[in-house]
């Protein structure tokens, strides 16, 4: 599976057992808490599912584990020197696999796509040309980058950390020749590559580094 959500751990397992589908990974697109909230309480439940994340984005969640805020949290010589953001949760389960560009999990590519955190990746089946987005981009109504969002679902825009990292990895994203997005937030879009071009030239036009 990827990503947890927050406080939801009994409705994924219980989703898991209507599919007749044990959970044995779960791949973490961001450390932020409503994509981990709910690692803890998994793990407990499922003691050997195996856990991956960007290892850029673990050392955020171990950082947030002892208590740092994230406006503290450290920056990387060769990142833009802007605070980190976002809520970020204590959680105390640490990843045991960490990911980089081009590793394969199943039959999922990593995709690094950083920006809204600095260590955010997204997971390409290149089976049918889904991308697992996490919160690189934004469904709601129509695609949209995580700083453009729609009018009524603003939460996204102010835990971004950083719009023009988060701009470039959309335009890399609408070279991937993509068939669906299923994002952090929002319905599942299918047939999205006239859609997702439209959303990077629409952010282009506002995007203010």
């Amino acid at each position: 599976m990827i990503d947890t959500a927050l406080g939801a751990a009994r409705l994924i397992i219980a989703a898991a057992a209507g599919l007749g589908q044990p959970i044995r990974r779960v791949l973490l697109t961001h450390a932020h808490a409503d994509h981990v909230g709910s690692l803890d309480s998994l793990k407990q439940r499922i003691p050997d599912v195996e856990v991956s994340m960007s290892g850029r984005d673990a050392q955020l969640l171990a950082e947030a584990a002892t208590g740092i805020k994230p406006a503290a949290m450290k920056l990387l010589a060769d990142e833009p020197q802007t605070p980190i953001k976002g809520g970020f949760k204590k959680v105390k389960t640490t990843p045991d696999n960490l990911l980089s560009e081009g590793d394969r999990v199943g039959s999922l590519r990593v995709v690094n796509t950083p920006g809204h955190t600095p260590g955010h990746v997204s997971f390409l089946d290149e089976r049918d040309g889904s991308l697992f987005a996490g919160d690189a981009l934004v469904t709601f109504k129509e695609i949209r980058l995580p700083f453009d969002p729609v009018w009524f679902f603003p939460l996204t825009k102010a835990p971004t950390w950083h719009a023009a990292t988060a701009f470039a990895s959309a335009e890399r994203l609408a070279q991937l020749q993509l068939k669906r997005v299923l994002a952090g937030h929002g319905p599942m879009r299918e047939n999205v590559q006239t859609e997702l071009s439209a959303a990077v030239q629409r952010a282009r036009r506002q995007l203010v580094v």
